[in-house]
């Protein structure tokens, strides 16, 4: 988790972020999160047709993190293994405790429970450790975090009250 947290937090790095047909909400909310604590984040579109313009622009010290759960989405693999051969980029796969494809070209690994004795899998643990990533790589360097999501709201048309605040350890504000 650390590992993977101070990679997503390297301003140096691109970033780039692609899910599965179900799981493709979690990698535009963390792309959405990360995108207001630091620069270089790319959310690939659903369309493979549009894959290309993005692997093209990968580097070899980027990061792709990739969402893949059973009933693994074959064209996700394909993704992963083409970074793999032709980019080098680091891929990061959050998956389930099967292991999607994914995880044969990934440096880490991020394994989840999606059980819940149901016909159903669920996702909540994932947005638990999205949510836990975004309070790590904003962490990281609060200061910039900070300087950025205010920059960012003074270009919103409405910016939300007291985002010069963050909570302390005690859950009060601090400014």
């Amino acid at each position: 988790f650390d590992a993977v947290c101070d990679l997503i937090a390297d301003p140096q790095r691109n970033i780039f972020l692609l899910g599965g047909r179900v799981s493709d909400c979690l990698a535009l909310m963390l792309s959405i999160h990360l995108k207001q604590i630091r620069g270089r984040i790319h959310h690939l579109p659903s369309n493979p047709e549009l894959w290309p313009d993005y692997v093209l622009r990968m580097r070899k010290q980027d990061v792709v993190v990739l969402f893949d759960f059973r009933r693994y989405q074959k064209s996700l693999a394909d993704l992963a293994q083409m970074i793999h051969e032709t980019r080098q980029s680091t891929i990061i796969v959050v998956t389930d405790k099967w292991l999607s494809p994914i995880a044969a070209h990934s440096s880490q690994i991020l394994a989840v429970p999606i059980e819940i004795g149901t016909a159903w899998d669920t996702l909540v643990s994932t947005a638990v450790l999205i949510e836990a990533m975004i309070v790590r790589v904003s962490a990281r360097d609060w200061d910039a975090t900070r300087n950025r999501i205010q920059a960012w709201d003074a270009l919103r048309l409405e910016p939300p009250d007291g985002m010069n605040e963050r909570p302390d350890l005690e859950g009060k504000r601090k400014t």
